[in-house]
This record gives C-alpha cells, sequence and structure tokens, in this order.
C-alpha cells in the first residue's frame, strides 16, 4: 500500500487520501492542538532569547554583564534548549528532506544545520578555553 510506504519514509497521509471520510471537527481539534504546541514553544524560546539578546545589547554598548569565558558559556548554555528542544521540529524534518534527498524541507534542513554549525563552533571553542 502507497500510504504504508509514505509513513514509513516519515511523512504523514492525510486521511482523506485513505478514503475514509475525513471529519473537519478532528482536523480543527489537531490543527489547535498544533496552534497550542507552537505557542508553547514560542514562549519557551523567548524566555531563553530575550536573556540571550540582553547580554548581546549590553555588550555591544559597551557594558560587561558577563566577563570572558562566562559571556560564551551562558550565551551557548541559552541556545541549546533553544536550537535542540524548540527547533526539534525543524531539525527533524530537515533530516529527513537531507536522508531522503527531497526539497521537501530544504529550507529547514539549510536553516537547521547552519545553526547547528554555528552553535558547535562555539561550542568547541569553550572546550578550547578549558582545556
Amino acid at each position: 500500500m502507497i500510504s504504508l510506504a509514505v509513513e514509513d519514509v516519515g511523512y504523514s497521509v492525510p486521511d482523506s487520501w485513505l478514503g475514509e471520510e475525513y471529519e473537519e471537527k478532528d482536523r480543527v481539534e489537531k490543527d489547535l492542538e498544533k496552534v497550542k504546541t507552537a505557542k508553547r514553544r514560542v514562549y519557551i524560546a523567548w524566555s531563553f532569547v530575550i536573556p540571550m539578546m540582553a547580554i548581546i545589547i549590553s555588550n555591544y554598548a559597551g557594558y560587561t554583564l558577563l566577563q570572558r569565558p562566562y559571556h560564551d558559556i551562558v550565551l551557548v548554555a541559552l541556545a541549546t534548549p533553544v536550537l535542540f528542544y524548540v527547533g526539534s521540529e525543524t531539525m527533524i524534518s530537515g533530516t529527513r528532506s537531507l536522508v531522503n534527498l527531497t526539497e521537501h524541507g530544504c529550507s529547514d534542513h539549510a536553516w537547521f544545520y547552519g545553526r547547528l554549525l554555528y552553535w558547535s563552533d562555539r561550542y568547541i571553542t569553550l572546550l578550547r578555553l578549558w582545556f
């Protein structure tokens, strides 16, 4: 069955494609749940990003809130949950498109792996400071 092959690759098949009656109520409930999840993830992301912005802007303004290497440690620590928890759906979508060599999620894997590369660079820099 084609729908099983599509799901094995990691994508979902809408119920309407399976020949079953697609109920509007179920679709709306699923969409509302996705909106709730997205809203929660945005609040989590901003709770980490706002302190990062304060540290970075104060540094550019000439005020030093944290001395090096603590400055870098705090920024990497604050960026980690945003990248790996909040951005996990993007990471999964990008990895699927990269593994399957599809264009679906092309911007996802470009975005995620660009951020991952930058985060890894900061992390390696911190390791060099300590060892």
